[in-house]
């Protein structure tokens, strides 16, 4: 390799880019007389909101940034950071529901501003229409609920409301 790189130059940044914690993987090559860098970041899957911080989470919670940056669900609820990861109930339940919306419903996941995750239920807010629902869970059945909800709302020409979805009926309640 010619000046002014060795081999352990580029080890050594490779390492280095590696370290990141938005990094997936790393690989640098000679292409003819070009220093080729390809970086794949993990993909980001919601931003926490987190003793009032905005943290960037992975799919296993795994901190990719402290920024609040990348354009993705927001959730709160009961949450802390050990280490690297942020911890909390129902956490991983949440973050791989979400996963499952976005590879299924991506027009639901477009509508979703914020997750409220709570002690035995969640607290999803929808835009246009602008909705509210309280949902035991973010399992396939509830998201169809979720679904049905928007499509009546819509359909009734609806912009705002709140529904509680948590037990048997759907319970539409006044807005507060």
């Amino acid at each position: 390799l010619a000046p002014p790189f060795t081999r352990s130059d580029l080890f050594s940044a490779r390492s280095r880019i590696s370290e990141h914690p938005a990094v997936q993987s790393v690989s640098l090559d000679i292409e003819g007389e070009d220093l080729v860098i390809r970086v794949h970041e993990r993909e980001c899957m919601a931003v926490l909101s987190v003793n009032g911080s905005m943290i960037d989470v992975d799919s296993q919670a795994r901190i990719l940034f402290y920024e609040g940056r990348c354009a993705a669900v927001v959730l709160s609820g009961a949450f802390r950071v050990q280490g690297g990861t942020v911890h909390g109930e129902e956490l991983k339940e949440t973050l791989s529901a979400l996963s499952a919306v976005r590879d299924g419903r991506p027009e639901l996941e477009k509508r979703i501003s914020e997750v409220v995750i709570r002690k035995g239920y969640c607290t999803v807010f929808l835009v246009h229409p602008s909705l509210q629902l309280d949902v035991p869970d973010l399992t396939a059945p509830t998201l169809e609920r979720i679904t049905a909800s928007v499509a009546f709302f819509e359909k009734e020409g609806k912009t705002r409301g709140r529904i509680d979805l948590r037990g048997k009926n759907v319970l539409i309640l006044p807005q507060t």
